[in-house]
């Protein structure tokens, strides 16, 4: 317990709360009610889903594969990175500073520079935004329900959120619109959201500079919503939650009662040879 305590306090004195953050917070909770009805639509565009998977995981790809095709959904599956045994692949991302490799889990900075991994492809890509999703998604929205949604987003947004974990609709988001709310910062909603070429960019721009001991990134998307160094929206009802008995690949010092995959006990150079 006191151990939990002290990294829940270093963590914040590495972020760098302050008083201005207070104050940013307490104005958004008592401000007025936002409106988007003057912003300019998404209405044409190209995007792609794309599913972040370890290649190994073929339990998650099956379930995943199995449900998209279900809710006539076209995606394709991206390699994860494996952040113990592809470590130097975590490192050579050269967007995750030393104080992130110093402190967080091999499985949080493998997940991080899974992320930033689809972030770099789209940059190079033909699309205007993914749909990016881990594999242990649930979506309770048909392809062509998705695309009505996707219309609604201001042309300004660098990220949505599909789902939102534990966000408290009435102390962290303002609703803009029926599908839509504004968050004041997520810390729970990587698992599925939509990303624009504008909002990888700029993200990339500034993932080195967070810094934390506790978290991954949730946590780091999180502070740049908070500090309005991106561009969110988030859709509501959630249009996703996560499937929440499948084994994990990361160790996470919170959560005891989480379930490890038994290749975590085992050495994965096998797996690596394989499917690298």
């Amino acid at each position: 317990m006191i151990t939990r305590l002290y990294r829940i306090l270093l963590n914040g004195w590495t972020i760098g709360y302050n008083l201005n953050d207070l104050a940013n917070y307490l104005k958004f909770l008592f401000s007025a009610r936002s409106c988007c009805a003057d912003v300019n639509l998404v209405n044409t565009f190209t995007y792609q889903y794309v599913v972040i998977s370890l290649p190994f995981r073929i339990d998650r790809r099956n379930f995943i594969t199995e449900q998209f095709n279900k809710l006539g959904i076209t995606f394709r599956f991206l390699d994860a990175i494996h952040g113990r045994s592809q470590k130097s692949l975590v490192v050579n991302t050269g967007f995750i500073n030393l104080n992130l490799l110093r402190y967080l889990s091999n499985g949080s900075l493998g997940c991080i520079a899974s992320h930033i991994k689809a972030w770099r492809e789209l940059l190079k890509s033909g699309q205007d935004f993914y749909l990016i999703f881990e594999d242990d998604v649930v979506l309770n929205k048909t392809e062509p329900e998705i695309t009505i949604l996707l219309k609604q987003l201001p042309e300004d947004f660098e990220i949505a959120y599909l789902g939102h974990g534990s966000i408290d609709s009435r102390l962290n988001v303002k609703k803009i619109s029926a599908s839509l709310g504004r968050p004041f910062s997520i810390r729970k909603g990587a698992y599925g959201y939509c990303i624009s070429k504008k909002g990888a960019a700029n993200i990339l721009k500034q993932i080195a500079q967070i810094n934390i001991v506790n978290g991954g990134l949730d946590t780091i998307l999180g502070i740049l919503l908070m500090r309005k160094k991106i561009n969110g929206y988030v859709f509501l009802p959630s249009l996703c939650t996560v499937e929440p008995n499948f084994t994990s690949n990361i160790r996470n010092l919170s959560v005891q009662s989480k379930r490890l995959h038994y290749t975590e006990f085992h050495e994965w150079s096998s797996y690596h040879q394989i499917f690298d």
